[in-house]
């Protein structure tokens, strides 16, 4: 997947470096990195000049989209640094890592729509979202009708033990299904083709991991 780093935050395509801090290792004492960036040709991050509760406040407006600003870096005179996020990007960053496959399927097992889940999520955490969401409903669709092809065949039969031998026969991958509509549990039915096709854990993005330690 192209931009594979990318989390939240849209760069636009943009691949590059940004210089975020020089440090004198012999005396420890902090540079310019401003100034060593045109030094050396390079681009450095943006020096802001507000206040903490400035930049909080900035931070913890509504309006602005997690998919356009990560947030920022505290600087105390001491040195420490601190980060400081968007709110948007925090919910939309908690979303994307813990938003799985099994987390999908979760979800349409219960006959929930995932639409409510996506909205101002990146691009690519929607497309692969929604094919995920179409990979286990064709699967779904795919298991639905074997069992109901099965249920045609055998359910005619003239006893409930002519239905189990043909079902065991020619349809014992879902035979659990066609037993469940001849029993006239639909109930039953849905729950267990859901079970059926549980999907592995996979996460969207393959550095997921790493972004979220």
């Amino acid at each position: 997947m192209q931009n594979s780093n990318r989390i939240v935050v849209d760069y636009h395509g943009a691949k590059e470096l940004r210089l975020l801090a020089v440090i004198n290792t012999g005396t420890g004492e902090e540079l310019d990195h401003i100034k060593e960036a045109q030094r050396l040709g390079v681009k450095s991050s943006q020096r802001i000049n507000k206040t903490v509760d400035e930049l909080v406040n900035i931070c913890n407006d509504e309006s602005i989209k997690g998919t356009e600003m990560e947030g920022f870096v505290l600087r105390y005179s001491s040195g420490l640094r601190v980060k400081i996020k968007v709110v948007d990007y925090i919910r939309l960053h908690r979303m994307i890592t813990h938003f799985s496959s099994k987390v999908i399927w979760e979800i349409l097992a219960k006959g929930e729509t995932i639409a409510a889940y996506l909205e101002q999520v990146p691009d690519e955490f929607f497309q692969w979202a929604k094919e995920k969401e179409r990979e286990l409903k064709d699967k779904y669709a795919e298991i639905y009708k074997d069992i109901v092809l099965g249920y045609n065949d055998v359910r005619d039969l003239p006893t409930r033990k002519d239905q189990a031998l043909k079902i065991m026969k020619d349809y014992k991958a879902v035979s659990g299904g066609i037993f469940s509509l001849l029993d006239d549990k639909q109930a039953n039915l849905n729950d267990y083709i859901w079970k059926m096709i549980k999907p592995e854990y996979e996460l969207p993005f393959k550095d997921v991991n790493r972004e979220a330690e």
